[in-house]
């Protein structure tokens, strides 16, 4: 789970705060506020061509600011105009991690690549930060990062050791402690300005955190390889020591070497874990024949999407591939992303349910059928109806092809975990069952106004769908300018916290941001209260707008 997300210097903020996520986050603001911007950093920090990833991978890799629909294309477009430094820096938590990196531009060229990166694990107090430079490669292992393990340098092995069988904050305290600073160990390789585009990770490691030349720790602990050519590294720390202390100064750094390899590892694999996907506000075409080959043509990919992603779980019948089943078919007669789409389309008075055909998986048709049956009669084509009828069912095949991704052949999910658990039912544990799921979060979905051409009533009914899905596994951000979705989080709200005796308002597992561009206050938390009524306002231009049109009609009524 992504749990919070912060920047500097990138677009239209010099300074964003690390702003918390929530299971379901919903983003309001003026238009150009900033909440595109959000959630842009998002899907940049965690593209897996060119991301983060990436650079956990390879630290040669360029930095991607050419991500499809993020529109930024350079380092130049995304840096702030404001800013005062030639970097941009993204931070953000995710699981027991918090990371921070900075992004620069490629000298003589346009691209952009990540040279430092910070990550510190908040259930051990320990961390470590890698700065690449052009000149030289300076490591730093981070002791203590919120200040609450004092201890002296003496006690270096101890707290090596102790970090390293560690798995609470409450194992982190010390019989034995004195001084109030953090405990930085720095470490420089000096690469003569030539060298960086032959190093690898395991380059830096080794000749970082290696002191073979003053101790006898096994250098097969460490990561290793003929890197004669390669200048030592300057250690600056170890010589502060006395010379009998140096041993154990150098079993604690290969301990926390260790420790610093398996966090790399460990936050590979919660990037990993954790796809981003983007539904944005594009308008409906009105065309029967959806063309694959279309790129431009944002529903014909959605439909196709969902297509593949249903005809890699269920058999394809003979002749015709329609993901329509026979009735007598033997397996599960549906997907997971087809049971949820069906059972949306009648909350949304879209139809009963639906049938994709395609000519050789290059032209697809959707058909609406408005009763149970399926007889010719009762059906219509999906750009037949209106607008509004097919942003939303638009909106739903995307969720379906993800839910179809997550869960390919778990008859358990679709047994156990169909839509339709109320919030309030939940209470007391995560919104997740890790019985079934194994952990909280699959997915990371962020929808870009979902309210466009909906009547108001769906609108608010927007807002039960994203806390459903949230019950499968997926994360959710909305940006959005509908009040009604909004109002519709403070009933939602109020019926969770007073439908336990014991409830309160740390029960929501939702929350509302007010965004603006304002350098002081960029994002504002609206807090709920006890009946899920927000506490403050958000600011004219947003509920007020149309009570105060009610105002001026009903004044002139008594004209």
């Amino acid at each position: 789970m992504i749990k919070s997300i912060g920047f500097k210097n990138f677009r239209n903020f010099k300074h964003f705060p690390l702003m918390p996520l929530d299971d379901v986050t919903i983003l309001v603001g003026k238009n150009n506020a900033g909440k595109s911007t959000i959630t842009k950093a998002l899907r940049l920090i965690l593209n897996k061509d060119g991301g983060l990833l990436s650079f956990l991978d390879n630290p040669n890799s360029n930095f991607n600011f050419n991500v499809h629909e993020v529109n930024i294309g350079s380092f130049d477009r995304a840096l702030c105009n404001q800013a005062s430094d030639d970097f941009i820096q993204f931070f953000f938590e995710i699981s027991d991690y918090y990371v921070e990196f900075d992004v620069v531009k490629v000298k003589n060229g346009h691209g952009a690549r990540i040279s430092r990166i910070k990550v510190v694990n908040g259930r051990r107090y320990f961390g470590f930060e890698i700065n690449i430079l052009y000149e030289s490669i300076q490591g730093k292992f981070i002791i203590d990062p919120d200040g609450d393990l004092n201890c002296q340098k003496k006690d270096i092995k101890e707290i090596a050791q102790r970090i390293k069988r560690s798995e609470s904050l409450s194992d982190l305290s010390l019989s034995e402690s004195s001084g109030n600073s953090t405990i930085e160990i720095h470490t420089v390789l000096n690469t003569g300005g030539n060298l960086f585009p032959t190093l690898d990770w395991k380059h830096i490691w080794s000749f970082l955190f290696s002191f073979d030349e003053k101790s006898d720790m096994d250098s097969s602990s460490e990561p290793h390889g003929d890197f004669d050519y390669l200048p030592k590294a300057t250690h600056s720390d170890f010589d502060r020591f006395p010379e009998a202390m140096q041993t154990d100064y150098a079993d604690a750094i290969r301990i926390f070497s260790k420790l610093a390899w398996e966090f790399m590892d460990n936050l590979k694999e919660e990037l990993q874990g954790l796809p981003i996907y983007f539904k944005g506000a594009h308008a409906a075409t009105q065309s029967i024949a959806l063309k694959q080959e279309d790129r431009n043509d944002y529903a014909a990919m959605i439909v196709s999407d969902f297509y593949n992603s249903e005809s890699r779980i269920l058999p394809r019948q003979d002749g015709n591939r329609s993901s329509k089943l026979p009735e007598n078919s033997p397996c599960e007669p549906s997907s997971l992303g087809r049971k949820f789409v069906e059972k949306w389309m009648k909350e949304f008075e879209v139809g009963e349910k639906f049938e994709i055909t395609d000519a050789a998986g290059e032209i697809f048709w959707l058909k609406i059928f408005t009763k149970k049956d399926d007889t010719p009669e009762n059906y219509t084509y999906l750009a037949d109806k209106g607008v509004g009828a097919i942003q939303v069912m638009l909106l739903l095949l995307k969720i379906g092809a993800i839910l179809n991704k997550l869960y390919p052949t778990d008859k358990v999910v679709v047994e156990e975990h169909e839509a339709g658990i109320h919030l309030r039912h939940l209470k007391g544990r995560r919104l997740i069952d890790t019985k079934y799921f194994g952990r909280y979060y699959h997915a990371l979905l962020i929808v870009e106004e979902p309210e466009q051409n909906l009547h108001p009533c769906f609108q608010s009914k927007l807002f039960d769908l994203f806390t459903e899905l949230v019950q499968l596994g997926i994360q959710i951000i909305v940006e959005t300018h509908s009040e009604y979705m909004v109002q519709r989080s403070q009933v939602v709200a109020g019926d969770i916290v007073q439908g336990e005796p014991d409830g309160s308002t740390d029960d929501i597992p939702f929350s509302v941001f007010y965004i603006d561009n304002d350098l002081n206050k960029p994002c504002r938390r609206i807090p709920y209260d006890e009946r899920g009524v927000f506490t403050e306002d958000f600011g004219e231009g947003f509920f007020d707008e149309s009570s105060k049109h009610a105002i001026a009609i009903i004044t002139r009524k008594k004209r």
